[in-house]
């Protein structure tokens, strides 16, 4: 090969990754500016002033803090893309290893991210101003650490570092991970799991995963404590419970008999409780403000108790139902509306004065981001669906069987329901709790499918997209 060649493949490569972030990033550019959701202000705001609010740990406002340089919010979306790549690229290393000749990796690697930018969720979080796109990058970065011991030292440590940065942006990522590796303990009891037990050792287990659990809990604990909250993982807890049970019609049915013998708050309302959480917890006269706002945290934890102890079959049919419920909500661009008033956009406007002329101008200010979600939402649906589909038969089939493609999707398909109860169970169904994550499924379908198509193209000598590149560039 002379140098010409070897230069201009060089400079495919380097291409091929480039455009790999801006796949990535359509939405963001498409929408002409970062994607912001009603709570993206409040992350803004923290990172400036490190105020944590009761509800909401602190952990993605310090990222914030490392990666804008108090700039622009295009620096957070660009880390968060970087980040992204890099353990999808990792990932990808470890499921074509030994499958896929390395002069064809980075073509291979670049179609992936397309199909991922194209039929999935994925950029919608990205690009966004929120912790989401963490969620599913916890699971992947566990999941290497846990099953891929061949990684270099230098990628550990870094897989490492962004599976400790993505269990501190949110409560619920840390959570995941912890049924994550529960899960992954009890494989390692039963023979029969044998192909699901880690490929590491117990202390290195440990070592990587245990231990970045424990720290983030932690430094979230002690977070907490330093706001005034109290020595807790998440003092908000409580009151989000209180929503969804209220919802239910759980907590309406022990209030009717509790209020008999007890004056609570929301006994003066029973007739006319709230019917969605998001009434209960966030309306401007909401039953949350008369009951104390947040300081009402304790009122809250006894109904929630008591309606526990009141119903717990009925209680337990409700989680599992909404459970299911939230494993289906997956549409993108939930609370991506236009953003011009509130709170939220204050603390915007507050901490980035100079950016708002730019955000103004953007398809989201004006109301069009979110018609352009709605355009793509049976599309992601379809792929979501036909990539478990697939996933599933190539699991339960000897014939494509593949250790580390399987591995990667009975993990996903516990982090996919464990993320459905700790929401949709224990707060509330939103489409966004659950659309963060569900693209992670077409992840596992590809996982599956392109070493099996390479395969195949290989015992019938079909000429590649590369070669064919290679081939009319020498006319």
């Amino acid at each position: 090969m002379n140098d010409t060649s070897l230069s201009w493949q060089l400079n495919i490569r380097s291409s091929l990754f480039v455009a790999t972030g801006y796949l990535l990033l359509w939405v963001a550019i498409l929408n002409g500016y970062p994607v912001f959701y009603p709570d993206s202000g409040g992350y803004l705001k923290v990172s400036f002033d490190l105020q944590q609010p009761i509800f909401r740990t602190i952990g993605y406002s310090i990222f914030i803090r490392l990666v804008n340089f108090e700039s622009s919010p295009w620096l957070i979306i660009i880390a968060q893309c970087v980040i992204t790549i890099f353990i999808l690229h990792s990932v990808f290393k470890f499921m074509v290893r030994g499958r896929v000749p390395a002069d064809r990796e980075p073509l291979i690697f670049l179609l992936l991210i397309f199909f991922l930018s194209i039929g999935t969720t994925l950029p919608w979080f990205v690009g966004q101003v929120m912790p989401d796109v963490f969620a599913g990058l916890t699971l992947l970065s566990f999941f290497l650490l846990v099953y891929d011991s061949e990684m270099p030292a230098g990628r550990t440590v870094l897989v490492c570092l962004v599976f400790f940065v993505a269990l501190a942006a949110h409560i619920t990522h840390l959570l995941a991970a912890a049924t994550l590796l529960l899960a992954v303990i009890v494989f390692r009891m039963f023979g029969a799991c044998r192909p699901f037990w880690p490929a590491r050792s117990i202390k290195q287990v440990l070592a990587l995963v245990l231990i970045p659990i424990l720290t983030v809990a932690a430094l979230t604990a002690l977070s907490n404590r330093r706001a005034g909250y109290g020595l807790t993982l998440s003092s908000g807890k409580p009151i989000f419970l209180f929503g969804r049970l209220v919802e239910s019609g759980l907590a309406g049915a022990y209030l009717a008999e509790r209020c008999k013998i007890e004056q609570l708050t929301p006994c003066k309302y029973l007739p006319n409780l709230p019917k969605t959480t998001d009434e209960a917890l966030w309306a401007p006269n909401s039953l949350l403000k008369q009951m104390g706002d947040w300081n009402g945290a304790g009122e809250a934890s006894k109904i929630v108790e008591g309606t526990i102890r009141y119903d717990r079959l009925g209680f337990a049919e409700e989680c599992v139902k909404q459970m299911f419920r939230q494993f289906v909500a997956f549409s993108p661009g939930s609370g991506n509306s236009s953003i011009t008033s509130g709170p939220e956009f204050s603390a915007f406007r507050e901490v980035y004065p100079g950016e708002l002329p730019r955000y103004l101008l953007s398809r989201q200010s004006a109301g069009k981001l979110q018609r352009d979600a709605g355009r793509v939402t049976g599309i992601y649906a379809i792929v979501f669906w036909c990539s478990l589909a697939v996933s599933v038969l190539a699991f339960i089939s000897r014939r494509f069987w593949l250790n580390g493609p399987s591995q990667l999707f009975l993990v996903t398909l516990i982090f996919l329901f464990a993320n459905a109860f700790e929401t949709g169970a224990l707060s509330g169904v939103h489409h966004r709790y659950q659309a963060r994550v569900s693209w992670l499924m077409v992840l596992c379908c590809l996982a599956y499918v392109i070493p099996i198509t390479v395969r195949w193209r290989r015992s019938r000598n079909v000429p590649d997209v590369e070669g064919v590149l290679v081939a009319l560039s020498s006319l």
